[in-house]
């Protein structure tokens, strides 16, 4: 017997079904693509600004640093807009009193990814998660001050930094700059997901500025 022409409903079911794991599968690796995208816009962002710093470190002639704004300081308050995603040059003034003075607009990261601190604490990572640490660690490898003077009514400033001295040299000695992915819920620090989405750029003890590979034991995305 001819089965009239047409699909059955269990043959549409099966159809649709099929569809929508190609869909959910197309969704998810546009997605990791998207985040992989942003990690090297990203780290292309922060490898242009540590050359810049160190140039204008040597042609001043004086002490450049980039600044990470962060929450070390109790009198100031949670900025999310800013926190471990702005990053700006600013350059030591050498008057009577030291203080720090920024020319620049400062660079934001690209959407969902951040400036990995020195240590991660368990509050900023996605729950069941430990964030690796030691020297091969993928976080950023920064000074720290809770309360750098800055020029222009800037008041006291909370940061991580990296300094450059005016001959090109880097402070502190093999500094370098990790960023990462996060999720980052409205008002709240972010949450990292994932140590092998992260890139690095490092600043050798001389001033070299490079791309750094994949952090041992980790990999990268």
């Amino acid at each position: 017997m001819r089965r009239d022409d047409g699909f059955s409903l269990v043959e549409l079911l099966v159809v649709l079904g099929l569809i929508g794991v190609m869909l959910g599968g197309i969704g998810l690796a546009r997605r990791d693509g998207d985040r992989g995208a942003a990690l090297q816009a990203g780290q292309a962002e922060v490898l242009a600004l540590m050359r810049r710093a160190r140039a204008e470190a040597i042609s001043r002639q004086a002490w450049v640093r980039i600044l990470i704004p962060s929450v070390l300081s109790s009198s100031r308050e949670f900025e999310p807009e800013t926190y471990l995603r702005c990053l700006q040059i600013a350059v030591r003034d050498e008057g009577e009193v030291e203080a720090w003075r920024t020319d620049e607009i400062p660079i934001s990261l690209p959407a969902g990814v951040f400036v990995v601190p020195p240590a991660v604490p368990a509050s900023q990572v996605t729950s069941g998660l430990v964030w690796p640490s030691g020297d091969t660690a993928p976080v950023s490898v920064v000074g720290t001050a809770s309360e750098l003077p800055m020029l222009g009514g800037a008041g006291r400033f909370a940061c991580y930094y990296l300094e450059f001295s005016p001959d090109g040299t880097v402070s502190p000695v093999a500094a370098r700059l990790v960023i990462g992915t996060a999720r980052q819920t409205h008002g709240l620090p972010p949450q990292f997901d994932n140590p092998r989405a992260t890139r690095g750029v490092g600043a050798r003890a001389m001033g070299g500025i490079e791309l750094l590979p994949p952090f041992a034991g980790i990999g990268s995305e």
